[in-house]
């Protein structure tokens, strides 16, 4: 429910639903989140959106990668003086230069009803029970042994179960 209402309500801040969609649906953390810049958000010709998280570009499903395409072409930093809008970041902060820091950035979260611990934890866990810990690892920028840590507690089998059909055939 949280991760629909981000993805269509235009009447929250359209940082707010970026940062919210990458903590609810790929378990991003807040300090990762904070230090993307527009160089980790790639386009192409057909329309479709890529974010680096990880060593391999994660393809966004249309709804979250227009509002990623939206944030980098209009973001704004929140600086009062020495205001600038010359910085890589996709989420600029309250100094000139400087993106938004992971403190400033749970608050605006938990206006929003997330809690950002919880739902990546969540996220992680959902997305460990479906995939395999290499995948993970790629798309999401987290090392293989967390990967294969959040995939064993999430029951998923799939190393064992190449393991045991291995040992089947020998």
């Amino acid at each position: 429910a949280l991760a629909r209402r981000l993805l269509h309500d235009p009447a929250i801040d359209t940082a707010d639903r970026a940062a919210g969609l990458l903590v609810l649906l790929y378990a991003q953390p807040l300090t990762r989140i904070c230090q993307l810049t527009t160089g980790h958000v790639l386009s192409s010709q057909d329309g479709g959106v890529q974010l680096i998280l990880g060593p391999k570009p994660l393809d966004l499903p249309p709804p979250l990668g227009g509002i990623v395409l939206d944030l980098a072409g209009n973001r704004r930093g929140h600086a009062v003086i020495g205001h600038t809008d010359d910085h890589p970041w996709l989420f600029p902060g309250g100094f000139p230069g400087h993106s938004l820091q992971p403190g400033r950035l749970a608050q605006r979260l938990k206006r929003l009803q997330i809690p950002p611990r919880a739902s990546r934890n969540t996220a992680l866990m959902e997305l460990a029970a479906d995939m395999p810990a290499k995948v993970l690892s790629d798309l999401l920028g987290i090392s293989i042994s967390s990967a294969v840590d959040w995939a064993r507690q999430a029951g998923n089998t799939r190393p064992g179960y190449a393991a045991e059909i291995a040992r089947r055939h020998r």
